[in-house]
C-alpha cells in the first residue's frame, strides 16, 4: 500500500489517495494442539472450523475457539496465530484441561417426595474420546429411579451422534406409578441454515403400571387410565427434533440463544397401547447487561410451550403428561411442590396436563468467575387439560434467589429459595420453598 498526498488548488485542504496492490490471502499451514494430556487430538480438531489449507479468517478462529471451549473439558482455551513461510500462518490451540468426571451424593427433604437420597456418576469425556456416560440412582420414601445412558457424539468420525438410555422409575403417591424402558437417539449437525443447528430422531419403548388404593372406584381410575380393568400400558414412540444453540458458554452463558422443537409420536405404525402427538417448544435468550473489568451480570429469558394431541386423552401415560412445578423435569416453577402444578384428581393428586406454558426471567452475576454465581429469578407457568382451557393470565407465579456452585468431582450444584405467590393446598406456594439441583442442565 502506497499512500500519497495531493494539494488542492485552494491549498487549505489535501486529498489523500491509497494505492493498494492485493496479494494472495494467507492460508493456514499447520494447526497444533497443546496441553491436552487426556483429550485426544481428534476430539479437539473435529470441533475446529479452521483446518490446514483453508484461507485464514479471524471469524473462523473465534468460532473454533468457541467450539472447543464449549466442549466443557477445559478451563481455558487460548488460540495463537504466528506467521509462516510464503505469507501463510500457523495456528496453535493451547488448552488447559479440567477434571470432567463428577460424582454426586445427596440427601434432601421435600413436601412432595419426603426424604430423598441420590447417587450419581457422570463422565463427559470417557477415556479422552469425547464420549459421555451417565448413571443416576435416586431413592426415597416416595420416588425410586434408575437411569443409565451412553452417548457417542461422533459416530464413525462423522458429525452424527448416537445415544442409548435405560430407565426405571417408581413413584408412590396416592397412586403408585412405575415406568421402565429404553430410548435410542441419533443426531446430525447441520451446515444450513447455520452450523449452530442440528436435527435428531429417536425411538422409545416403555411400560407403565399403576396400582390404585382399594377405595378408588373405576371413575377415580379414569383420571389416569382409559381402561380401569387393565392398569398396564405399553408406549412405543418415535421422535424428531431440531435444536439451534448459539450460547457463548457451556455453563453460565451470557450471550446467544437456545431454541428447540421436539415431536414425539406414539402408536400407529410403531404399535403400543397409546396414540398421541407430543409437541414441546423451548426458546431461551441470554443477554449481557454490562461489563466492568470482565465482571458483569447477564439476563436469561426463557419460555417453554407444550401440547399433547390425542383422540384418547386418558390413554396417554402419566409420565408423558405435563407436570411442572418446583424443579421437576417437565418444567421449573420454583416456590411450589415438585410435579404438583396443573390438573388434579378429586383426591388432590396430580393427573398431568395436555397443554403447558412456562416462563422465567433470571438474573445471574459472578461471585467467583466460572465457579460461584448468584441468581435472582421470577418464574410463572401452569398446565391445563387442553388448549381450550389454557389461560396465560392464570399462571402460578413465584420469585426468589439462589446460588450456583461448580465443585471439583461434584459438578454443578444449585440452591434456590423461592416463594410462590398463588398458593393452593395441593401445589404449594405461600411460603418459602428450598430447592436443590444437580447437573449442568440447571445452567441452561
Amino acid at each position: 500500500m502506497d499512500p500519497g498526498i495531493m494539494e488542492t488548488p485552494r491549498g487549505d485542504t489535501v486529498d489523500v489517495s491509497f494505492s493498494i496492490v492485493e496479494s494472495e490471502p494467507s492460508r493456514v499451514q499447520f494447526v497444533d494442539i497443546l496441553g491436552n494430556d487426556k483429550t485426544k487430538d481428534k476430539v479437539i480438531r473435529r470441533e475446529m472450523t479452521l483446518v490446514p489449507g483453508d484461507i485464514f479468517r479471524r471469524s473462523d478462529l473465534e468460532r473454533s475457539n468457541r467450539n472447543v471451549f464449549y466442549l466443557n473439558y477445559f478451563e481455558n482455551v487460548e488460540p495463537n496465530v504466528r506467521p509462516a513461510a510464503g505469507g501463510n500462518v500457523d495456528v496453535t490451540m493451547t488448552v488447559k484441561e479440567k477434571p470432567t468426571g463428577t460424582v454426586n451424593m445427596a440427601v434432601g427433604y421435600g413436601e412432595t417426595d419426603k426424604w430423598v437420597g441420590s447417587i450419581g456418576l457422570s463422565i463427559p469425556n470417557l477415556r479422552g474420546n469425547g464420549q459421555q456416560a451417565d448413571f443416576q440412582w435416586e431413592f426415597g420414601q416416595v420416588t425410586t429411579s434408575f437411569y443409565l445412558s451412553f452417548t457417542e457424539p461422533w459416530l464413525f468420525d462423522t458429525p452424527t451422534s448416537g445415544s442409548v438410555t435405560l430407565f426405571n422409575t417408581r413413584r408412590e403417591y396416592d397412586v403408585t406409578e412405575e415406568s421402565r424402558g429404553f430410548s435410542l437417539r441419533a443426531g446430525r449437525r447441520l451446515r444450513w441454515p447455520d452450523d449452530y443447528s442440528r436435527v435428531y430422531a429417536s425411538y422409545s419403548l416403555r411400560t407403565e403400571d399403576y396400582t390404585f388404593p382399594l377405595d378408588y372406584t373405576d371413575a377415580d381410575k379414569l383420571a389416569y387410565i382409559s381402561n380401569p380393568s387393565d392398569p398396564h400400558l405399553i408406549s412405543s414412540a418415535v421422535g424428531i427434533g431440531y435444536v439451534r444453540d448459539s450460547r457463548n458458554l457451556p455453563l453460565f452463558p451470557t450471550d446467544g440463544t437456545y431454541f428447540s422443537y421436539d415431536l414425539q409420536m406414539a402408536g400407529g405404525p410403531v404399535g403400543g397401547d397409546v396414540s398421541y402427538r407430543k409437541h414441546t417448544i423451548e426458546l431461551d435468550y441470554f443477554l449481557p447487561l454490562f461489563e466492568i473489568k470482565g465482571w458483569g451480570p447477564a439476563l436469561a429469558l426463557k419460555t417453554t410451550f407444550g401440547q399433547i394431541n390425542t383422540a384418547q386423552p386418558l390413554a396417554v401415560p402419566l409420565s408423558e403428561r405435563f407436570r411442572p412445578g418446583g424443579v421437576s423435569f417437565d418444567g421449573q416453577i420454583r416456590g411450589y411442590y415438585d410435579y404438583a402444578v396443573g390438573p388434579k384428581s378429586e383426591y388432590g393428586s396430580s393427573t398431568g396436563g395436555y397443554t403447558m406454558l412456562l416462563t422465567s426471567a433470571e438474573l445471574s452475576f459472578p461471585v467467583v468467575q466460572q465457579q460461584i454465581y448468584g441468581v435472582l429469578f421470577a418464574d410463572a407457568g401452569n398446565a391445563w387439560r387442553g388448549l381450550a382451557e389454557m389461560n396465560p393470565y392464570r399462571l402460578k407465579r413465584s420469585y426468589g434467589f439462589g446460588a450456583r456452585f461448580i465443585l471439583p468431582l461434584a459438578g454443578v450444584i444449585g440452591l434456590d429459595f423461592a416463594k410462590g405467590v398463588d398458593p393452593d393446598p395441593y401445589s404449594g406456594g405461600g411460603g418459602w420453598e428450598t430447592h436443590f439441583q444437580f447437573g449442568p442442565t440447571i445452567m441452561r
